[in-house]
C-alpha cells in the first residue's frame, strides 16, 4: 500500500508541474460551441475560461507561448489567439491558398 501511495503522490507532483489541458469549441448538443475549458492536471478540476469569439468545430488548436492558437473550423476561415487573462485576439482572415483563375 505504501508503494502505491508514493507512486500516486509522485504522479500528482509531476502533473502539478504541467500547465494543463485546454478544450476549445467543438460539437455539443447538436451545434457548434464556443466554450473553452482548462483541466488543472494537479487538482483534476475543470476551469471555465472566456469563450471563443465564434462557435466552431473541426478546427485546429495549439498551445504556444503560454496561450492557445485556434484556427479554422466548420464554416470558419478565421483564427484567434487565447492568452491568459484575455478574451481572445482575432486574427485576420486566412488565405486558403486559392488563387483566382
Amino acid at each position: 500500500a505504501g508503494v502505491c501511495r508514493a507512486a500516486r503522490q509522485g504522479a500528482k507532483e509531476w502533473l502539478q508541474k504541467l500547465p494543463g489541458v485546454a478544450v476549445c469549441g467543438g460539437w455539443s448538443g447538436g451545434r457548434n460551441t464556443s466554450e473553452v475549458w482548462r483541466l488543472d492536471l494537479g487538482a483534476l478540476r475543470w476551469e471555465r475560461l472566456p469563450d471563443l469569439t465564434a462557435r466552431r468545430s473541426y478546427h485546429a488548436c495549439c498551445g504556444m507561448r503560454g496561450g492557445v492558437v485556434v484556427l479554422g473550423g466548420l464554416n470558419m476561415l478565421s483564427g484567434e489567439i487565447l492568452e491568459r487573462g484575455s478574451s481572445g485576439n482575432i486574427l485576420p482572415p486566412l488565405s486558403c491558398g486559392l488563387r483566382p483563375h
